[in-house]
């Protein structure tokens, strides 16, 4: 896992991932706060998009972000694809096609800037037992695209069926780009 050219497959992946969360000598550091960094950085993240804005108006300061947590030990970072819809990016203008892109580039960028981390973290000598830390495809309930706090409630105006088919409109396209694990935030409460 330290060469550049070593790749791994998905169970790979998975294999290692379960043995990071079963072990309980060493913590999982998550990253934290993605927003509130940005904010940080002179983000504004106010509009229905929030930070996923950002995929399309400053992708730069994304993976900038997500780099500094890798940097500062994150061994797993999630993508800036929480509040990410098609159809939240096509009510801000977008087309479909490009709001499909957008949402595939988060995961895209969140890895990009992984491997840059991690590349720096060998060359530095700074690995020091460290794993290669994770991408995680951010996954948030159907309320988070409202943009309305329903995320905290699970109370919308649509079933169980039609919260089924958002969801998985959207891991068809966050898994094409691979991410290694899904992070699935803010589950409703029903």
């Amino acid at each position: 896992q330290g060469s550049a050219s070593y790749t791994l497959t998905m169970a790979d992946i998975g294999s290692r991932f379960r043995r990071a969360i079963s072990d309980r000598t060493n913590p999982l550091i998550l990253d934290g706060g993605l927003a509130t960094q940005m904010e940080s950085y002179g983000a504004d993240l106010s509009g229905h998009l929030w930070s996923a804005r950002l995929l399309r108006d400053d992708p730069a300061l994304i993976k900038r972000t997500h780099a500094a947590f890798y940097m500062a030990g994150s061994d797993l970072a999630t993508s800036a694809s929480y509040q990410a819809t098609v159809a939240g990016f096509v009510r801000a203008g977008n087309s479909a096609e490009e709001g499909e892109r957008l949402l595939r580039s988060s995961i895209r960028l969140l890895k990009e800037a992984r491997d840059e981390a991690w590349r720096k973290i060998q060359a530095e000598g700074g690995e020091g037992g460290r794993m290669k830390p994770f991408a995680a495809a951010s996954v948030g309930c159907y309320g988070a695209s409202l943009a309305d706090g329903s995320e905290y409630t699970g109370i919308y105006d649509i079933g169980k069926e039609e919260v089924k088919a958002f969801h998985l409109e959207r891991l068809k396209l966050l898994v094409k780009e691979e991410p290694d694990v899904l992070a699935f935030e803010t589950s409703e409460n029903r």
